[in-house]
């Protein structure tokens, strides 16, 4: 399994290339923002107008499917909502993440494009957002590749961090 990080911004998106993308989203923080606000953006406020028309709320356990239109480069998008952002506790980040990635497996996904979830609304540091992700991480989960969406203060300790977590899951079976 590939491993890497990329910034938030639409031109790192359009360089990436997974099968699906994962995103996020919470009953009530509008404008979207982060990875859901870039993707939401690049597909025309797509997303934001199923929010609107509450075909999407974000609640609490919701998940939804979503086509890409050829605009980004995934197959498809996944979603789930983490309900009111005052509901949100850290603690559950690999948790959430873990539910995602074994949800797109599931669904045939052989890697995923993600942020996690919280960390672009401030609700957790970047290292404990990457620890949450690299935790979830497990060899049964079997993707090609995951990609970590997050703009790391320091990137060579997210590299280090990266390696470290990595280490066990690159080890014999």
């Amino acid at each position: 399994m590939k491993v890497q990080l990329a910034r938030p911004d639409l031109e790192s998106l359009d360089g990436l290339n997974s099968d699906a993308l994962c995103l996020f989203l919470f009953e009530d923080v509008r404008p979207l923002k982060g990875l859901a606000g870039l993707v939401d953006w690049r597909l025309g406020a797509y997303i934001s107008g199923h929010l609107e028309r509450g075909w999407l709320t974000g609640a609490s356990g919701e998940r939804f499917l979503l086509p890409a239109h050829h605009k980004l480069p995934v197959n498809k998008i996944f979603g789930f909502g983490l309900g009111p952002i005052s509901t949100f506790d850290v603690s559950l980040q690999h948790a959430l993440v873990l539910d995602a990635f074994r949800t797109l497996r599931e669904a045939g996904a052989h890697g995923t494009i993600l942020t996690a979830p919280g960390r672009a609304e401030g609700l957790a540091s970047d290292m404990e957002s990457l620890e949450a992700v690299c935790q979830a991480l497990d060899r049964s989960l079997d993707f090609d590749e995951v990609v970590i969406v997050d703009s790391f203060r320091r990137i060579q300790d997210a590299y280090r961090k990266l390696d470290l977590s990595l280490k066990p899951l690159m080890g014999a079976s």
